[in-house]
């Protein structure tokens, strides 16, 4: 199963790195150790994703939680940067925007919902933003509903 999910990751990187407007990164896919509760789980610095056999054996076809996963390695947001929900809801965002969820187990939360509804150019250039350390820079589009 873990050889389908890194050439499944391998076919979704380009696409999340384009979306995001950021380079592909090489990543090493494994097992969390048992035990484990989180679904997965990402060391950006070393490329390190690791994922959990509950989780997919249970949901062999989460291609969104790769995709989450996948954009944390490639954004490798510096700590204390930006706030963890935006970290998260924008790993979040991805899955969304690319529909790779299942609507019985998985919604976007309003963070989420909010910055998949940004423009291409707005989405990228947040994503470049919290990639360089410069969250509090970004500022949301006029309108923005906070």
């Amino acid at each position: 199963m873990i050889a389908r999910l890194r050439e499944r990751l391998a076919e979704l990187a380009p696409d999340v790195s384009s979306m995001v407007g950021l380079p592909e990164r090489s990543f090493t896919l494994d097992w969390a150790p048992r035990g484990t509760r989180s679904a997965a789980y990402t060391y950006a610095r070393e490329g390190l994703i690791y994922i959990s056999h509950a989780w997919f054996a249970a949901h062999p076809d989460d291609d969104g939680c790769l995709a989450h996963e996948y954009t944390h390695l490639v954004q490798n947001v510096p700590g204390g940067t930006c706030p963890p929900d935006v970290i998260e809801a924008f790993a979040d965002s991805v899955r969304y925007k690319l529909g790779l969820f299942d609507p019985a187990w998985w919604n976007a939360s309003p963070m989420a919902t909010r910055i998949a509804r940004l423009s291409g150019a707005d989405y990228r250039l947040l994503s470049q933003s919290m990639a360089a350390g410069r969250y509090s820079a970004f500022v949301w589009p006029a309108g923005d509903v906070t």
